[in-house]
């Protein structure tokens, strides 16, 4: 099976891979490491199987496969640059790691963000634990229509980019996004299905958009460092901002968002005060350190 997708270069080297999950699979932890270059992912629409698609201008670099299954139908598939068989050591600088990140950022000396591009589509049907440790590039998730039970992304300087268009299948425990100095944009968050979304940006601006979804009873906890912050709500969805500043701080809200108590920093939307008793909503914790945080009540 050979699938398309844009890439920044002409003349490539494409590997392609089709995996089956198997019947006997109850869950499978899904672990991808791109030091630099684009990642593009949305569902592989074929239930029982994965496609992952990885394009170079070297022919001698492909991207390494290994995974495993346990006693109790436990599937590791972990992909990466295969590094240590197709580069050279000269060619290899292990990154610092950026504050509590799970594991090293590995840059690839002589070689641009163009030159390599990941595609990864998951199994729909596969309750999945996803786990992402990016480089630097561009990261483009469609998590629409997937069986997504937690999210974990660590970025160094890859902009993430996460669209909804169709909720996942499957309640999502959390979601958890650290970047130290990248773009974040969020759209429909309220697809996630997730009990807990965090998002922690050291560096760089975080866009959120909360739509016109079905909501969930959901906590979205952002951590913004230096950069600025705008989240774009409907006004049907019901919403609860906490906002926790520094001094060099601003918070624009709409006429549709009401303080609570005068002082507390606690505001609300028309629909959540609408909403019936015990009816879903989201609360976002909003803690800026130097940035400018713009809420817009947009359909």
């Amino acid at each position: 099976m050979v699938i398309q997708f844009q890439s920044g270069f002409s003349q490539t080297a494409v590997s392609n891979d089709t995996m089956p999950t198997g019947p006997s699979i109850s869950h499978v932890f899904l672990n991808i490491q791109v030091p630099t270059g684009d990642l593009n992912m949305w569902s592989s629409r074929m239930c029982g199987y994965s496609i992952s698609e990885f394009r170079t201008s070297d022919p001698n670099l492909r991207l390494g496969l290994s995974s495993n299954i346990n006693q109790y139908g436990h599937l590791t598939r972990n992909f990466s640059v295969d590094i240590e068989n197709q580069l050279t050591a000269k060619a290899i600088s292990p990154a610092e790691a950026v504050d509590d990140f799970g594991s090293k950022v590995i840059s690839l000396q002589g070689y641009e963000e163009e030159s390599f591009a990941t595609l990864f589509l998951p199994d729909p049907s596969a309750t999945t634990d996803l786990y992402l440790d990016l480089g630097r590039g561009i990261t483009r998730l469609n998590l629409s229509d997937m069986s997504f039970n937690r999210v974990e992304i660590h970025s160094a300087f890859s902009d993430i980019h996460i669209t909804y268009d169709a909720p996942n299948r499957v309640e999502m425990e959390k979601m958890d996004i650290h970047v130290a100095k990248a773009k974040v944009v969020l759209k429909n968050l309220e697809f996630a299905q997730a009990e807990m979304i965090s998002v922690r940006n050291d560096m760089g601006e975080t866009k959120a958009t909360l739509g016109k979804g079905k909501p969930v009873n959901s906590t979205v906890f952002i951590q913004q460092g230096m950069g600025d912050c705008i989240l774009r709500i409907h006004p049907d969805h019901p919403t609860k901002i906490v906002l926790k500043s520094g001094l060099f701080t601003d918070a624009n809200l709409p006429d549709d968002f009401q303080e609570l108590e005068a002082g507390q920093a606690i505001y609300v939307n028309q629909a959540y005060i609408k909403r019936a008793a015990g009816a879903p909503c989201t609360h976002v914790i909003c803690n800026i350190d130097f940035g400018t945080l713009t809420v817009i009540s947009q359909r």
